[in-house]
């Protein structure tokens, strides 16, 4: 990890070999580290908070965090995760229907209420975990 000025923060156990993205706060990073792993790190100290393993990590998933840095939005294929980055547990999982292939970017709205998939054909898919949450509940299909 590299200051502006050229000079080395932190040397990472671990590099990344892909995406990475930081939190709005800028005390969370995910990087991508090989085709099955991401990591989410606490920057304070570059030490990992989680490991996001299988169908959740890796340079074949499309990933954001919150602006809070709390949560992170995992896409691969047609599965979308959103995932605690303290220990990386699955807060929800759902399939995307007629998903165009690999996600192209995820990003949370300003207000962290819900987030956008950018897919590699155009495509736009909205998303409002609360408002999701809710219709889950009155299918009586709640975790």
């Amino acid at each position: 990890v590299y200051r502006v000025d050229g000079s080395v923060s932190r040397e990472l156990d671990e590099p990344p070999v892909g995406e990475a993205v930081w939190g709005k706060d800028g005390l969370t990073a995910m990087t991508s580290n090989g085709v099955d792993e991401s990591i989410v790190w606490d920057t304070q100290t570059w030490h990992p908070r989680s490991r996001l393993t299988g169908n959740l990590g890796g340079n074949i998933s499309t990933f954001t965090l919150s602006q809070d840095g709390q949560q992170a939005v995992v896409v691969r294929d047609q599965r979308v995760s959103l995932v605690a980055t303290r220990d990386g547990k699955v807060l929800a999982s759902f399939e995307v229907p007629e998903a165009p292939g690999m996600a192209s970017a995820i990003r949370f709205r300003p207000d962290g209420k819900g987030f956008a998939i950018l897919w590699r054909d155009g495509r736009v898919d909205l998303f409002d975990p609360a408002q999701l949450q809710a219709e889950m509940d009155k299918l009586d299909l709640a975790r």
